[in-house]
């Protein structure tokens, strides 16, 4: 079991939790893993204003659409309860003018980092047999506190890719595209003739938006002797599950 402290002074907005959904990629190709980021994502508010009186509240403290579109207060405030990063920038200056902070470069890269640092810490355990050909998109779930520290929630596989909003319509298809680009794409024969040729397509997803923040032969060998160092410090024992501990 993973226990978690409550976030119990979150960042509002409008006087409403909200959390932020980001993307990764990971692909591995004979082996070699690469993570990428989706530089897009979006804020997931609540419909209802946030209080600590009301704990059991799922329409207060959960965000996520599974739940909140089950409520009648859903849509009210926002489009299917979803707000871009452009338009939290025009809240946080006009609600934080003095403090000046800048969502894509004071937050954004903090969440690109721990993504990094999810592919980097579980390495190992991803895809242990070296598949030929496998990828896998996660969905990232990050809060922000009142002191503007962030926080990783948690990383979901198989991630809602439902279109509910118009945020959600501008920017999942180009996650789904982008994935595909670079997991599938490469193992086909080139198709740049059939994209020549599907008039609109380069128009509507004009570039891939996945950064490449991990690369087993690049990242590897540099974990392998950090992790070599700490065991011989006795600050870290590895984890191997038995086939015990599988069945259980």
């Amino acid at each position: 079991f993973i226990v978690q402290k409550y976030i119990e002074r979150p960042l509002l907005f409008h006087r409403r939790k909200f959390d932020i959904r980001c993307y990764g990629l990971l692909t591995s190709v004979n082996g070699n893993l690469k993570g990428y980021f989706y530089k897009e994502g979006y804020l997931r508010t609540a419909s209802k204003n946030f209080s600590l009186k009301a704990l059991n509240s799922k329409v207060i403290h959960l965000t996520n659409e599974a739940v909140q579109k089950d409520f009648e207060e859903f849509g009210r405030f926002e489009s299917g309860n979803k707000l871009s990063y452009a338009d939290f920038q025009k809240y946080l200056d006009a609600t934080f003018p003095s403090l000046k902070i800048n969502f894509f470069t004071d937050l954004l890269p903090q969440f690109k980092t721990l993504v990094a640092d999810t592919f980097r810490a579980t390495h190992k355990k991803l895809d242990p047999l070296g598949r030929k050909h496998t990828f896998e998109l996660f969905g990232y779930d990050f809060m922000i506190d009142e002191s503007f520290h962030v926080y990783l929630i948690e990383a979901n596989v198989n991630p809602c890719l439902e279109i509910m909003s118009a945020v959600t319509a501008r920017i999942v298809p180009g996650v789904v595209d982008s994935a595909l680009r670079i997991a599938v794409d490469p193992l086909l024969q080139p198709l740049n003739d059939l994209y020549c040729n599907r008039k609109g397509v380069g128009e509507i997803f004009p570039e891939v938006k996945y950064e490449l923040v991990y690369d087993s032969r690049v990242d590897g060998e540099e974990l392998d002797k950090l992790q070599e160092s700490l065991v011989l410090e006795g600050e870290y024992e590895d984890y191997e599950e038995s086939e015990e501990d599988l069945s259980s």
